[in-house]
């Protein structure tokens, strides 16, 4: 009789998984079913706990998008504020009274040093890796330092007469804080638009990593319990 001939690169697939289910089917059924339930509640434990995991890193960006649209919306309305004071200021200039400035001057710095304090607010419950540039904050207390000043001279100047040199005064300087406004509300357009991609970016991959994981732990699981019956 010939020899039979045993295929190359040892057993075969279906031997390998016949000796595989003979050694479990040697193990106590107690031992077998204790560590299938250990199995499937560290396979659960596990995926919990990266769920978790990508949850936070969702609602971290999520709250980093919130926090630079705070700051970008801060940006536009000092801008607005610095646009508003020049027309008001304009039109008092216009108007030639100085009783009138006079008396709308206190409210004016009042409304002032309240756009200041809410910048300072609002810049101070940002994370700081969530600032949109370092020179943001500076900036908007630099624009809204010198309006006050602004109003001083305008009140001074309004006192001795010289209308015409009020009217430079007006012109000028307010024009600088204008274009500076300007700039960095491109600026912060700008970074706003390319940090929200990040931040979308990241919120994508998280989305996908948790798709991923539900899909791998419900499928363990499943195999485990198939085994187990």
């Amino acid at each position: 009789m010939d020899d039979v001939k045993k295929p190359k690169g040892g057993a075969s697939p279906s031997v390998k998984v016949a000796r595989m289910i003979t050694l479990i089917s040697n193990v106590d059924i107690k031992t077998r079913l204790t560590f299938c339930f250990v199995l499937i509640i560290a396979l659960m434990s596990m995926g919990t706990g990266i769920l978790l995991w990508q949850s936070h890193v969702m609602r971290t960006q999520a709250n980093r998008l919130k926090e630079m649209d705070e700051q970008f919306m801060e940006v536009q309305r000092v801008r607005s504020l610095v646009l508003s004071f020049r027309n008001e200021s304009e039109q008092l200039v216009r108007a030639r009274n100085l009783a009138r400035l006079q008396q709308e001057a206190p409210a004016l710095r009042n409304q002032l040093n309240d756009s200041l304090r809410q910048t300072q607010t609002v810049f101070r419950g940002i994370e700081p890796n969530n600032i949109l540039d370092p020179s943001v904050l500076p900036t908007l207390e630099t624009i809204q330092g010198v309006l006050p000043s602004q109003l001083d001279s305008l009140t001074t100047l309004a006192s001795v007469g010289d209308w015409e040199a009020l009217r430079q005064r007006v012109e000028q300087p307010l024009d600088v804080l204008s274009s500076l406004s300007a700039e960095l509300v491109d600026a912060a357009s700008g970074d706003v638009q390319n940090k929200r991609s990040e931040a979308a970016r990241q919120i994508e991959r998280a989305q996908i990593r948790t798709l991923l994981i539900l899909t791998a732990v419900g499928g363990l699981t499943i195999v485990i319990a198939a085994l187990l019956g």
